[in-house]
């Protein structure tokens, strides 16, 4: 295989991660949202009449960050806060809006992983094959060095006359070994 096609083929499967990761975010861009407001409405799905601390805190964000969001989804009707249990403690919930758009992007992220698993197995026939061949490159030349060395060594002890030759060599050598 030569570089330039390999160079190619690995180009190519590179920019087409960076596509599935760009389409990841077609879906909630279609829907006015912004990259995060899946994990809300994903978690809040999972966790019916979540406080706004325990959300926080369950996606990984400070509880600060979380108030802008929390508030421009309401406004966009796709979550509200409810009394919730039996002692009616404030939550919030999924609105039948934002359960909704929680099914389309669940049946997006599905369709996006059988994507990427494919990019992931194609990637794998490519870098491993790549990287053997870099280890044999790398296994190739300190061989060409190690008797590069070789036929130095005895070329100084067959010619007693080469002295400042033998130096040399001598010095590129620990050049070489660094």
């Amino acid at each position: 295989m030569s570089k330039t096609k390999a160079r190619s083929i690995l180009y190519r499967l590179i920019e087409s991660g960076q596509l599935i990761h760009k389409a990841l975010l077609v879906p909630l861009l279609e829907r006015g949202l912004e990259p995060g407001d899946d994990a809300v409405l994903f978690m809040l799905h999972d966790t019916l009449g979540a406080s706004e601390e325990a959300l926080a805190e369950e996606i990984g964000i400070p509880f600060e960050a979380l108030m802008p969001r929390l508030e421009r989804l309401m406004e966009r009707d796709l979550i509200s806060r409810q009394a919730i249990g039996a002692d009616l403690s404030p939550g919030l919930a999924l609105t039948e809006r934002g359960e909704r758009i929680r099914e389309v992007l669940a049946a997006a992220w599905t369709e996006l992983e059988r994507s990427e698993h494919d990019y992931s197995l194609a990637m794998r026939w490519v870098v491993i094959p790549l990287t053997a061949l870099t280890l044999m490159v790398i296994v190739a030349r300190e061989w060409q060095r190690r008797a590069a060395a070789r036929a130095a060594s005895m070329a100084c002890s067959a010619t007693p006359n080469a002295r400042s030759h033998c130096a040399t060599i001598a010095r590129y050598s620990a050049w070489l070994n660094g």
